[in-house]
């Protein structure tokens, strides 16, 4: 499975985060970012394959504490 990356993070930190990612491909798009009906796609799949929590456990997940332009 390639993975595909969005987003100005990767232009600033693509090196930290490509170690995370492993060593399957990753297709790069720096200019593009995701959508809300992109993150509902993968939400339903987490959520069918039994990945939810209750709203009360829930835990925000952050790549980077800094926005960058």
């Amino acid at each position: 499975d390639m993975l595909i990356c969005v987003g100005t993070g990767w232009k600033i930190y693509e090196t930290e985060l490509r170690a995370r990612c492993g060593n399957g491909p990753i297709e790069f798009i720096p200019d593009r970012y995701p959508h809300a009906r992109d993150v509902l796609a993968l939400a339903q799949r987490d959520f069918a394959g039994g990945l939810a929590v209750p709203a009360d456990e829930a835990q925000p997940v952050y790549l980077r504490n800094k926005v960058t332009g």
